[in-house]
């Protein structure tokens, strides 16, 4: 599967435009879309807040956490964005 991710001369770059669409109850879009999906799977800092009391060393333990929840997330991306490009 060849995708124009990182070529922006393409004519098919951002074939779902920079906005969301829904159709048929399914949420698909482009650049919008992705950082929509990218905030919402880093709202895990709210929770991971809410368990400082439960927490042995709350004042290393949780900003450990919260520093490693985002480069975490984009390692997990790149990965599937390429594992998506080279299959």
């Amino acid at each position: 599967m060849k995708l124009p991710i990182f070529d922006f001369s393409d004519p098919n770059f951002a074939i779902n435009g920079w906005g969301i669409t829904f159709n048929n109850g399914q949420i698909s879009g482009g650049f919008l879309g992705a950082v929509l999906l990218f905030v919402y799977s880093t709202q895990g800092y709210y929770m991971t807040t809410a368990y400082g009391r439960d927490s042995k060393n709350a004042r290393k333990d949780i900003p450990f956490v919260l520093l490693l929840c985002v480069p975490t997330l984009c390692i997990l991306y790149v990965g599937v964005a390429w594992q998506a490009l080279v299959s």
